[in-house]
C-alpha cells in the first residue's frame, strides 16, 4: 500500500511566522527602546548595599571604655581613639555610625581597628587621659536581604549622549567617574545630592566630620529608595576624603602596633561601606557615583610623599641609594601619590575615564 502523503497548507508559515513574532516581541521590546538597557537589564547584578552601617552585635546600651590612644582637635572638631584592650569589642563594623553619650558631650564612631575605636565630636574636648561612653543610637539598619533587592531595569540618564551610550549607569547601580569634564558634572549634579565636598585635605578632622554628615545623609537616601518609589542618586565627590581617613588611621595604628596592625582588607572594608550602599530595591533605587581626580605622575618620589604603610619598604630601597621611579613602584605594587583610586576600580561596578583633551577614553571605560 502507498502511504498517503499529506501537503502542509499553503497559509500554514504565515501562522508559524505569527506565532514566532507573538513570542519574540516582548523580549526585543526593550532592546527596540533602549539597546543600553536590555545589556543592563540582563547583565548586571544589582550591588547589595550593606545590611547595615552597624552589626547586629551592637546595641543601643553598649558600653566603651578605656585609656586614650591619640587625640587631635581643630576647629572642625576633636578626634580622639580609645584603645578597648579589655572589652570584647571584635569586627569592624561593630561600632561604626553609633552615637555615644559620656559625661563630656557626644561622639560619633567613624572606624574600628581592634582593639581601637575612632571617634569623633563636633565640640571641642580637653586632652582626657581615658573616656567612657555608652551607645545611645544607631543609624538605621537598611536590612537588604535578596527579598528586599529586585533586577536593574532602568537607566539614570544623565543627559550626556555619549556618557549614556558608551556607559549607561543603571538606577541601582554604582559607578566611578576618573577625571570627569566639568560640562558633564553639572549636569549630573542636577539630579544627585552630593556628599563630602566641604572639607580641608590638610585637616583630617575635617575629613572626619565632612565623611560624618556624607554618610548620615547616604544611609538616610538608601532607607527612603528602600520605603519609597523614588530613584535616589548620590554624588560622592571627593572620594580622596576616604584615603585621607584610612591613611591617618594607620598612621595611627602603626605608631602602636607596628606594621603587623596594619590590614588592606580593613581600608577595602571601610571604602566598601560607601561604595556598595547602590541597590535596586522592590520599590526604589540607589545609585552612587563616585569622583576620583588622580594628579598625573613624575620622575621620581621622596618617600615622605607615601603613606605610613608604604614608607616602610620604601625607606629600605632609599637607604640602599635605589631612587623611587614608576618602575619601582609598579613591582613593588605601591601606587604613586595621587593614583589610590584602584581600590575603587575593583569595588565599582564600572568606570568613567575622561582624558586631558575632556573627552571619554572608551578603551579604559567599562
Amino acid at each position: 500500500n502507498k502511504v498517503q502523503k499529506t501537503h502542509m497548507p499553503r497559509y500554514a508559515p504565515l501562522i508559524l511566522l505569527t506565532f514566532a513574532v507573538m513570542f519574540v516581541k516582548p523580549f526585543t521590546r526593550p532592546f527596540l527602546q533602549h539597546p543600553t538597557r536590555l545589556l543592563t537589564r540582563h547583565f548586571s547584578t544589582p550591588s547589595a548595599a550593606p545590611s547595615a552601617s552597624l552589626s547586629p552585635l551592637s546595641s543601643v546600651g553598649s558600653k566603651v571604655e578605656g585609656p586614650i590612644a591619640a587625640f587631635k582637635t581643630s576647629e572642625a572638631g576633636t578626634l580622639f581613639s580609645v584603645d578597648c584592650s579589655d572589652m570584647s569589642v571584635d569586627g569592624t563594623q561593630t561600632l561604626l555610625g553609633t552615637t555615644l553619650e559620656s559625661p563630656s558631650g557626644s561622639a560619633k564612631c567613624y572606624m574600628v581597628r581592634h582593639p581601637l575605636v575612632f571617634m569623633y565630636t563636633s565640640s571641642p574636648l580637653p586632652s582626657p587621659t581615658s573616656w567612657s561612653g555608652t551607645v545611645s543610637s544607631i543609624w538605621k539598619d537598611i536590612g537588604n536581604s535578596v527579598q528586599d533587592l529586585s533586577p536593574i531595569n532602568s537607566q539614570f540618564i544623565t543627559r550626556s549622549s555619549l556618557l549614556d551610550t558608551i556607559s549607561s549607569i543603571g538606577h541601582g547601580q554604582n559607578m566611578l567617574f576618573m577625571n570627569v569634564k566639568e560640562e558633564v558634572k553639572e549636569e549630573v549634579l542636577k539630579s544627585a545630592t552630593v556628599v563630602m565636598e566641604n572639607h580641608n585635605p590638610e585637616d583630617i578632622v575635617s575629613s572626619v566630620s565632612s565623611y560624618i554628615k556624607g554618610m548620615s545623609k547616604i544611609v538616610a537616601l538608601s532607607n527612603l529608595a528602600k520605603e519609597t518609589s523614588t530613584d535616589q542618586i548620590v554624588y560622592v565627590s571627593s572620594i580622596s576624603i576616604l584615603n585621607h581617613i584610612t591613611e591617618y588611621v594607620d598612621s595611627i595604628v602603626l605608631s602602636k602596633y607596628g606594621s603587623n596592625g596594619l590590614s588592606d582588607s580593613e581600608s577595602r572594608s571601610f571604602y566598601s561601606d560607601v561604595v556598595q550602599r547602590s541597590a535596586k530595591f522592590r520599590k526604589g533605587s540607589m545609585t552612587v557615583i563616585l569622583e576620583l581626580n588622580e594628579s598625573g605622575g613624575k620622575e621620581s618620589y621622596d618617600v615622605s610623599e607615601f603613606n605610613s604603610k608604604d614608607q616602610l619598604r620604601l625607606k629600605i630601597l632609599k637607604d640602599k641609594g635605589v631612587t623611587i621611579t614608576e618602575d619601582v613602584l609598579e613591582k613593588l605594587s605601591i601606587n604613586r601619590p595621587g593614583k589610590w583610586g584602584e581600590e575603587f576600580i575593583s569595588l565599582s561596578d564600572g568606570q568613567v575615564v575622561w582624558n586631558k583633551y575632556g573627552e571619554i577614553d572608551v578603551k579604559k571605560s567599562c
